[in-house]
């Protein structure tokens, strides 16, 4: 099957654009997944057992946290380039983090099993919002 030139052309355009869109994507999202992950992490550690956990969980749940803050901020520097609007997005998500965390610390020993699964839930919706936004704007051009 041959394509015309114009078919080819348009072709080449599109592949570049999907490329340019996925060199932009700003990498610190990864980071800002393992924050999430060690909000939950953090929660049903604390939650089942109180703050008498065995000192290799607050050791691996400290290095997880470090990992995920050092990502972020890393790939955050070295990013050539990010898509506009991407430092708004960042403060509202880690606005919404940092809500969800300030809960967690502060009633995470004293929980009902319900606010558990909520605060859980949330830090999974937290997690894939964040990167999602991202998508949409960078496919919307803004």
């Amino acid at each position: 099957m041959l394509i015309s030139e114009e078919d080819a052309r348009l072709l080449v355009e599109r592949g570049e654009r999907y490329s340019r869109n996925a060199a932009r994507f700003p990498m610190s999202w990864l980071g800002y997944c393992m924050i999430c992950g060690s909000g939950v992490f953090y929660l049903l550690g604390v939650s089942t057992s109180g703050y008498h956990l065995p000192l290799v969980f607050w050791v691996i749940f400290a290095l997880w946290t470090a990992a995920g803050l050092a990502l972020s901020i890393l790939l955050g520097v070295w990013s050539r380039c990010v898509p506009a609007g991407f430092g708004k997005r960042w403060t509202v998500m880690m606005m919404l983090w940092t809500f969800a965390w300030i809960l967690t610390v502060s009633w995470a020993a004293t929980l009902e099993s319900r606010f558990v699964l909520i605060l859980g839930v949330l830090y999974v919706v937290l997690a894939v919002v964040g990167p999602v936004w991202e998508l949409a704007a960078m496919r919307s051009g803004k």
